[in-house]
This record gives structure tokens, sequence and C-alpha cells, in this order.
């Protein structure tokens, strides 16, 4: 396994991505209140209160591509706060935010701790581009990148795990091979 982080470097590092991601947060507030409703989140939020109405869409309306995740997280806000335009947008808000914890963890698990907090820096300081993106109900987008990183994420781990059992299936062959022999040579 890896080497043991002393305590007080684990606090340093925690301290450091919960700065991080509140700054990410932070930024991504900004926009998250000015952004004006065009025609793609309207589908969005027509969406979720068809939700809210008992309708289970599969697909985003008028695609046969893109999923609803969005409008029913959009449905589940709207029961809680009410429909309006900035409740519209914390579902993607909600979802920038895990991007930027999957993005750290990423990094940290294919890397290192440094480069763990360098693309925790980038994603939460991004271009303009992606925190647009990031805080507007557009069918997706976000949580796409999320999703990404998770599948990474998943990936590496079984690719762990089949790898320890791989190992652990070779010595346990390698002493049934060994016991094999032994009951062989004895009985000659």
């Amino acid at each position: 396994g890896q080497a043991q982080v002393p305590r007080s470097s684990r606090s340093r590092n925690t301290l450091a991505v919960l700065l991080l991601i509140l700054v990410g947060a932070a930024l991504r507030i900004v926009f998250l209140r000015y952004p004006l409703l065009d025609s793609d989140q309207a589908v969005v939020g027509l969406m979720g209160i068809h939700i809210l109405k008992g309708e289970f869409p599969a697909f985003f309306w008028g695609q046969s591509y893109a999923g609803t995740l969005e409008s029913f997280v959009a449905a589940l806000l709207f029961s809680l706060f009410g429909v309006s335009r900035l409740t519209l947008n914390l579902a993607p808000f909600l979802f920038s935010l895990l991007f930027l914890l999957s993005t750290w963890r990423l990094a940290e698990t294919v890397f290192d701790r440094r480069t763990g907090l360098a693309a925790l820096a980038l994603a939460a300081v991004p271009p303009m581009f992606l925190i647009w993106y990031s805080v507007l109900a557009r069918a997706n987008y976000i949580e796409n990148l999320v999703f990404g990183n998770l599948l990474f994420l998943i990936a590496i781990r079984l690719a762990r795990i089949s790898a320890a059992a791989g190992s652990s299936i070779c010595s346990w062959a390698n002493t049934c091979r060994s016991i094999r022999s032994r009951n062989r040579s004895q009985s000659c």
C-alpha cells in the first residue's frame, strides 16, 4: 500500500482541499446568480415540473441520447425550495462541487497528494466556459464530467482488486502445488 502520511500533513491536505472547494463554490455562486434563463434551461426546468406531476422521462425532451438526471435533481430541489431559476441551477451547481471533489480524488489516486491539490486548484478556478456550464441547467454537461471521474476511480479500484486477487490466487495456487509436490514425494 501507500506510505503512512503524518497526521499534521493529512490535516493540512484536508484543509487545503476544503479551502479550494470553498473557493470553487464561491466563484460558482457569483455566476449562479446572474445567468438569464434560456430555452435549454427552461426544458430542464419544465421536465422537473413534469416529474413532480408524476412523469418519469428517460431521455431529454426532443433527444434520444441525453439523460434526465439533472431534471430529476431539479424536481427534488423544486419540491424543497420552490420553482425558480436559481433553484433550477442549484442542480448543476451541486454536481460541480462533486466534480471538484472527484477531480481531486482521481488525481490523488493516480498520482499523489500534490498533484491532487493542483488538479483541484485548476478545477476550482477554471476557464469561464467551465464555470458557466457548471452552474447552468443544460442537460448533464457537468454531470458527465463527474461520472467520467467516478468511472475512472471505479476502474482503478477494480484493477487494484483484480491485481491483488490475482496475486492471492497465484499464492494459493503455488501453495497447492507445493503441497501436492510434497505429497507426491512422500508417497514414493
